[in-house]
């Protein structure tokens, strides 16, 4: 099976844009609490390094807990999702969930920083380190430290999957209700890097029949015959896999007399790790199903 990973360049530039955003979050950020010269301002007085060490746990316990509740709203609301029956719904609950991750990432790294602060600045001050800047760093690598261990986290897949199927079902789609059979296609020959809020198409459930893999999607139903599919492992640089190394599936086919390339995208997966491994698993699936050894019906 061909497989085509994402070019180490293209892979080095994604993540030199995602360092660069986070230097200049690092520079505005200190600027912010008082400039490069925190660190060395005149020493602070016991009245506010004792404020500083009652304030900070409360603030980050606060803004932690704020993040929870954000996050906890978006799960009780689908979303923020209400209509399922008309139009598509995927489109709508990624742009409120992209908000929603917004405020919750916010929240959760402020509160992380500044408990890590108050754990750091004591140390830093009982070392030397001089001024506001004793807890300003700490809290400032606290926020970064926090971002970087959530960037290839999910935090909204228990929702994906059961919010297709209810939309699926309420607009009466076919296809088998299995969270297994969750995929989202999009087309192969253009880049996700143009999508903002999603990269898929559209989003569904597969059937793999006897002789052809049908896609119920949202907006549509797909056909491919077995005897005219090609299965492909293709990168995406401007997808968030693909700045982990991974390549999608691509369905390759012919249809009208035009060659088709489907990119199929694994839903509801919490981690990066868990994506890929159900792209593999994808792949090797369709793989058995091509060469006419299995066979599930739906």
């Amino acid at each position: 099976m061909n497989q085509a990973r994402v070019a180490p360049w293209k892979r080095v530039l994604g993540w030199a844009s995602v360092l660069v955003s986070v230097a200049l979050g690092v520079t505005v950020g200190v600027f912010l609490m008082g400039g490069p010269d925190a660190a060395t301002a005149p020493e602070i007085t016991d009245e506010q390094t004792s404020c500083f060490l009652w304030a900070l746990p409360i603030l980050g316990v606060f803004f932690l807990l704020l993040g929870a509740a954000a996050w906890a709203l978006g799960y009780v609301s689908n979303g923020l999702v209400f209509t399922f029956a008309a139009a598509p719904v995927w489109l709508a609950f990624k742009r409120r969930i992209w908000v929603l991750n917004i405020a919750v990432q916010t929240c959760l790294v402020v509160g992380f920083g500044l408990l890590v602060a108050r754990v750091v600045g004591p140390l830093l001050l009982s070392w030397g380190v001089q001024g506001t800047g004793a807890f300003v760093f700490p809290s400032i690598f606290g926020f970064l430290g926090l971002y970087a261990a959530m960037l290839p986290i999910n935090l909204w897949a228990g929702l994906e999957c059961p919010l297709i199927l209810r939309s699926l079902d309420a607009k009466g789609r076919g296809g088998p209700r299995d969270p297994a059979a969750v995929l989202g296609i999009s087309d192969a020959t253009q880049s996700a890097i143009r999508k903002f809020f999603a990269p898929q198409d559209d989003v569904g459930v597969i059937a793999l029949e006897p002789e052809e893999l049908v896609f119920h999607g949202e907006k549509a139903q797909l056909r491919i015959p077995r005897r005219d599919l090609r299965i492909t492992r293709e990168g995406d640089a401007g997808n968030t896999a693909g700045l982990f190394g991974i390549s999608h599936v691509v369905l390759r086919y012919s249809s009208d007399g035009a060659d088709r390339a489907v990119r199929r995208h694994p839903i509801g997966d919490l981690t990066m790790g868990r994506y890929r491994r159900a792209t593999d698993a994808l792949e090797s699936r369709l793989g058995v199903w091509v060469r006419g050894s299995e066979f599930s019906g739906g």
